[in-house]
């Protein structure tokens, strides 16, 4: 990861509230708790989240190039959702992004934005 992206990472990691450190992110990946996908110029970690009728993959951090996340790892969050039997995508986000999610197919669900997958 680079110095750049490090430093994104950190802010996302602070402006989510500091529920997770770098280290608690690591050990998640480990076990197969949390999933990264990521290069030199973005890092997004999801995580499957079970429901009793549902089950749903949830951004809950990314951080680096805005269109690189979309062009890029969208579609790979879209088919490792169908491939463990997600329905959607959710991900929690600042306000600024109410302008920007929806015209990408996202859809806000109270201050959860929600990416339905084809045929869920």
């Amino acid at each position: 990861m680079s110095r750049a992206l490090s430093d994104l990472f950190d802010r996302a990691l602070a402006f989510g509230g500091h529920t997770h450190t770098r280290a608690d992110i690591a050990e998640g990946i480990k076990i197969g708790r949390y999933h990264y996908f990521g290069d030199d110029r973005c890092a997004v970690v999801a995580e499957i989240v079970e429901y009793p009728q549902d089950r749903k993959l949830n951004v809950f951090l990314a951080a680096g190039d805005y269109s690189r996340i979309m062009r890029v790892f969208v579609p790979k969050l879209k088919q490792f959702s169908i491939d463990n039997g997600c329905s959607s995508l959710t991900t929690t986000a600042r306000h600024g992004f109410l302008r920007r999610l929806p015209a990408v197919g996202w859809k806000p669900t109270h201050t959860v934005f929600e990416l339905k997958l084809e045929g869920k």
